[in-house]
């Protein structure tokens, strides 16, 4: 019979507990089988006992329900996907309707920006560092509060995908 130290039951378990996953333990399975003499009348040590032959085949068996010898163990959510905004994904959208630009660092989505006092004079910087251009302006504070709400991060920064409209 193998014997399983304290310290090692409860390494499996921590194991389990890291893991994030449900698992259910069977107490039977723990306990250690008898041998039995197989055919040809010596002991065999890996012994395991035929499926009960009172059981009628057509009858379902359902998993155990979760009682005082089940250990459910949850399971984190998977991660949500992320995005970095890095130059290289700025400059894949520089269109009108698709328009992501950095000024002073920060990436902006401007792509529903459409009421711009300057017109169209913005969609050059689309996919670009438009940093100087703005600047150059000479931008009000209403302005800088108004592209504050177009804001997707710092340069570089890495945020959930759903933050920046998939």
């Amino acid at each position: 019979m193998r014997y399983i130290s304290p310290l090692s039951l409860g390494l499996f378990f921590a194991l389990l507990l890291l893991s994030g996953c449900t698992y259910t333990l069977d107490p039977q399975a723990l306990q250690p089988s008898i041998p039995s003499p197989n055919d040809d009348g010596n002991q065999s040590p890996a012994y395991i006992a035929p499926p009960d032959v009172n059981t009628p085949a057509d009858i379902n068996v359902l998993p155990p329900t979760p009682d005082a010898n089940t250990i459910m163990l949850p399971i984190p959510p998977s991660p949500a996907p992320t995005i970095v905004l890095s130059l290289a994904e700025v400059k894949k959208h520089n269109s009108q309707r698709n328009c992501w630009m950095v000024v002073h660092g920060n990436v902006y989505n401007l792509s529903s920006f459409t009421n711009h006092p300057g017109g169209r004079d913005y969609i050059p910087f689309c996919g670009k560092d438009g940093t100087h251009a703005f600047e150059a302006q000479g931008h009000s504070a209403t302005a800088d509060r108004l592209l504050a709400t177009f804001y997707l991060g710092q340069l570089d920064a890495v945020v959930p995908q759903s933050s920046v409209g998939g």
